[in-house]
């Protein structure tokens, strides 16, 4: 078996698809520039993350069912007044989140 079908055999076992399609040009990039083989596999497994980050919320939505696709943009604040829009549109920037993590790494483990 050559490399490349050894490779391709690889990440289809890992469903890697994204990672797949960039090993080539990550590859190419990482000969010019003289990466580490963590800085290649970072990128690579980096790459993979940001598409399943960016197609599991599409396919979360689609596997949901909804009706319609509804977006805080397009809500109509006048007609349900008694939402706070200013409230509402603050959480939907979820800044929330960030500030979880942060407590969340603050925090001792205890291995101490």
């Amino acid at each position: 078996m050559t490399k490349q079908a050894e490779l391709s055999f690889l990440f289809r076992t890992l469903k890697a698809p994204a990672a797949a399609r960039a090993r080539p040009k990550l590859a190419e990039r990482a000969r010019v520039e003289e990466w580490s083989y963590e800085r290649f596999a970072e990128a690579l497994l980096a790459t993979e993350v940001a598409s399943r980050d960016a197609h599991g919320g599409e396919a979360r939505i689609k596997q949901a069912r909804f009706p319609a696709r509804k977006t805080l943009e397009e809500f109509d604040f006048s007609f349900q007044r008694s939402v706070q829009k200013t409230l509402v549109l603050h959480l939907g920037q979820l800044d929330f989140l960030a500030g979880k993590r942060q407590r969340r790494a603050a925090r001792p483990t205890g291995d101490g």
